[in-house]
């Protein structure tokens, strides 16, 4: 196998969230092609666990056109580590800060056009604190499934968002080894 070697790259958009581009590069020794690329930040999310259950966050998503139950996340800022990262977006989307918090996984969300990475982290041993609140464009509601409650979300449908699908089946075979 070869790796693609860019030739020429262009930026078709520069927004607040993503950066598109079209890259020209060789796939062979005599061949280029076109790559559509969307660059995006890296995101965090956590999957926050009580004895009780997991802590999901619903809102609407413009792009699907669905309200989507979802756990936490965010875009890291300038300067953030992915565990500052989700210790901020936790406690923005649901006022709760962990005293343990564990590297679930990284993925790439659509490697075909975009380079964006979600981090996901599992949290435990959560406290109330209300010190951040949500960024002004959400508008977020909040609640905690039960174990049997989410296995059937997902199963039926009802959790649609890859982030959350991924990281409850992580954080399931955390808690089922004594997370």
């Amino acid at each position: 196998m070869i790796r693609e070697e860019m030739l020429k790259s262009e930026t078709i958009f520069e927004g607040k969230i993503i950066t598109v581009k079209k890259d020209t590069v060789r796939i062979s020794e005599e061949k280029s092609a076109y790559r559509e690329i969307a660059l995006h930040k890296p995101a965090v999310a956590v999957v926050p666990v009580f004895d009780e259950g997991i802590f999901l966050v619903k809102q609407f998503r413009y792009a699907t056109g669905e309200f989507l139950w979802e756990i936490p996340a965010g875009i890291m800022e300038p300067g953030e580590n992915p565990q500052q990262t989700a210790i901020r977006e936790l406690i923005e989307e649901t006022s709760l800060r962990p005293e343990k918090l564990e590297h679930l996984c990284s993925f790439y969300t659509t490697p075909g056009f975009s380079n964006e990475e979600v981090i996901i982290f599992i949290s435990k041993d959560l406290h109330h604190d209300s010190s951040l609140q949500p960024d002004p464009d959400e508008n977020i509601e909040k609640k905690l499934f039960s174990l049997g409650e989410l296995s059937l979300a997902v199963r039926n449908g009802t959790i649609k968002d890859s982030k959350t699908l991924i990281g409850i089946c992580f954080a399931l075979e955390k808690i089922q080894q004594g997370f």
